[in-house]
């Protein structure tokens, strides 16, 4: 993803405008390949308040592990991002992008359970409280 697509990448934990979906689902268009675009869409659908949109989207990342590796923190901040923290969790243990626990806004839905807090030390994050 390039361009104004990747530009949108940052507000995608922190707002809610209608419209970015769109936006990523021309990025998909143009980069077939690129697992991140398709990811992207269901964040952005989440946070625009079409959650049944984004669940749409969740297939094709779903479709691509059955024959290439997809990364499963994309799959676990999906989840997050839609309220399903069990499964978030389930795909976070398996990732090595737990390193932006603490960092990455699309976090925030997992943030108030207590399995995030145990997941931060197991990870062996320091605690920034």
């Amino acid at each position: 993803m390039i361009g104004r697509e990747r530009a949108a990448l940052p507000h995608l934990g922190k707002t809610r405008r209608r419209g970015l979906g769109r936006r990523f689902e021309k990025a998909l268009g143009k980069w077939p390949d690129d697992v991140w675009a398709a990811f992207s869409l269901v964040f952005a659908f989440a946070r625009s308040g079409q959650p049944g949109e984004a669940e749409t989207w969740i297939a094709d990342p779903e479709k691509r592990s059955e024959t290439s590796w997809v990364p499963p923190a994309g799959f676990g901040l999906a989840h997050a991002v839609l309220g399903d923290s069990h499964t978030a969790f389930s795909y976070q243990v398996r990732d090595f992008w737990l390193v932006m626990l603490n960092v990455e806004p699309l976090y925030d839905p997992l943030r108030s359970d207590p399995r995030f807090d145990d997941l931060v030390k197991r990870v062996g994050i320091p605690d920034q409280k």
